[in-house]
């Protein structure tokens, strides 16, 4: 069984994120009618900037969350499962 931070960090590695912002923007570029012009609106912006606020939020979940309560949670835990309250 995979934890789910092994999961999750399949989708966080950068060429995944390259890759696949990428692929949008070339289907964006095959899909456009360049014959008229370009007045269409890159809707892959919409798709970056999903995904950049996403990765600030874990961010700021990672290194500014309330982590030493876990940390000292966790210590608490251990301490009573070896018997040494």
């Amino acid at each position: 069984m995979k934890s789910k931070t092994s999961t999750k960090k399949n989708f966080e590695k950068p060429a995944n994120l390259i890759f696949i912002i990428t692929f949008l923007w070339g289907v964006w570029w095959f899909s456009i009618d360049r014959l008229y012009g370009f007045n269409h609106f890159p809707w892959p912006l919409w798709v970056m900037l999903a995904w950049g606020l996403g990765l600030v939020f874990q961010y700021f979940d990672a290194y500014n969350s309330s982590g030493s309560s876990l940390t000292q949670k966790e210590y608490e835990k251990l301490k009573q499962e070896h018997g040494q309250l």
